[in-house]
């Protein structure tokens, strides 16, 4: 019996174990607070940032707060998707019903590890659409408001 426990913790262990996923890779966000996005400006400006192609913007809905009034309106998410020297990236802002708006632009795997050398080519483009941007825009995606977070890479 006893060894009849034991493996029946292994194998409920190592179920919830094989079940989580892991992501790797580079992050970059920031909360922007109440702005009015123009979302027009953020797709031109990063259309002209040397070595961006094929960029492709995407208005979508997002999960809806149930708050102490009630249910609210769903978050709104605008995305955008560029190629950058063979690379697949992609940013997008997202407003809550208060007006509240985070920046997020990621390049993450899920299960796996970008090889370094992507990571690097990708943060190349990253930080010129968010300097891009903040110049541009008048949309602040620099430090100290902007956070950059690396998982199983290097970023320097």
């Amino acid at each position: 019996m006893r060894h009849i426990l034991k493996l029946l913790a292994i194998v409920v262990l190592t179920s919830n174990v094989a079940a989580c996923d892991f992501m790797n890779g580079v992050t970059r966000h920031a909360n922007i607070g109440d702005i009015s996005l123009p979302i027009e400006c953020v797709a031109d400006v990063t259309k002209s940032v040397p070595g961006v192609e094929n960029v492709q913007v995407r208005l979508e809905e997002g999960s809806r707060q149930l708050t102490w009034s009630g249910i609210q309106e769903p978050e709104q998410i605008q995305r955008v998707f560029y190629d950058y020297e063979g690379l697949r990236g992609n940013f997008y802002f997202i407003s809550d019903y208060q007006g509240k708006t985070e920046f997020h632009h990621t390049y993450i795997l899920i299960n796996a590890t970008p090889p370094q050398e992507e990571v690097d080519t990708i943060r190349m483009a990253m930080t010129a659409i968010e300097f891009a941007i903040t110049e541009a825009c008048s949309i602040q995606l620099s430090p100290p408001q902007l956070i950059e977070d690396c998982y199983g890479v290097v970023c320097e």
